[in-house]
């Protein structure tokens, strides 16, 4: 599937790439050569010991906490740039799983 805007041109919002450590059916190397070529500010987290569909331990907890701590940053940087020179109401950000 081609996407809407292509990686090397979207720089709209920060992203967060969750990907299983043990993944058969979509390796790493699939999903990093999408991700290195963002030109927004990314950050990766692998989950160590999860399959595909991570829904066993302790890949839930590692993604939970992914998650919780990216939009946490995000809050936080929202809040920064609407107390100085942020003056819309929106949070953007994106989020991948594989």
């Amino acid at each position: 599937m081609k996407p809407i805007v292509e990686p090397e041109y979207f720089d709209v919002c920060p992203t967060l790439l969750i990907h299983p450590e043990v993944d058969p059916m979509t390796p790493y190397s699939l999903s990093e050569s999408f991700y290195e070529r963002l030109q927004c500010k990314k950050s990766c987290i692998i989950l160590e010991g999860a399959g595909h569909f991570p829904i066993e331990q302790p890949g839930v907890e590692q993604m939970k906490a992914a998650v919780l701590n990216f939009l946490t940053e995000i809050d936080n940087n929202f809040e920064v740039k609407k107390s100085s020179i942020y003056t819309g109401d929106k949070k953007n950000f994106s989020i991948m799983c594989f």
